[in-house]
């Protein structure tokens, strides 16, 4: 592993998007549009040679409609992925923070590590 000689910065995006023909969330039957669009960022900073403390940041956003369909087990009796249980157009957001911090030895053989992540 090479050290790291400057913070460096990442930002990473994906966007998936979904044209809804048989889709997952409606068991495979009907159409289910749906978008996810996830930023994030990535900031590592070298505390000396053998440290670097990381921090990723990101969130996830989404859109769909009848999205809770995707849980078959939710109107408390057998499952059937065929029952719609929510008809109305949805959305959410999903926050996540993780930091890191490494250690490596002198030779580079081995790297200690501590994470913490929170999500909401």
């Amino acid at each position: 592993p090479r050290v790291l000689e400057s913070t460096e910065v990442e930002f990473l995006t994906s966007l998936y998007t979904q044209d809804g023909d048989n889709a997952a969330v409606s068991g495979g039957i009907g159409t289910e549009e749906l978008s996810d669009l996830t930023p994030t960022f990535v900031v590592s900073i070298p505390l000396n040679a053998d440290d670097v403390l990381t921090i990723d940041v990101g969130i996830s956003a989404y859109t769909s409609a009848s999205s809770s369909n995707i849980d078959p087990w939710d109107s408390g009796g057998p499952a059937d992925p065929f029952t719609a249980s929510s008809g109305a157009s949805s959305g959410d957001v999903w926050a996540n923070f993780n930091g890191t911090y490494s250690h490596s030895s002198d030779d580079r053989n081995r790297i200690w590590t501590a994470k913490l992540s929170v999500s909401s």
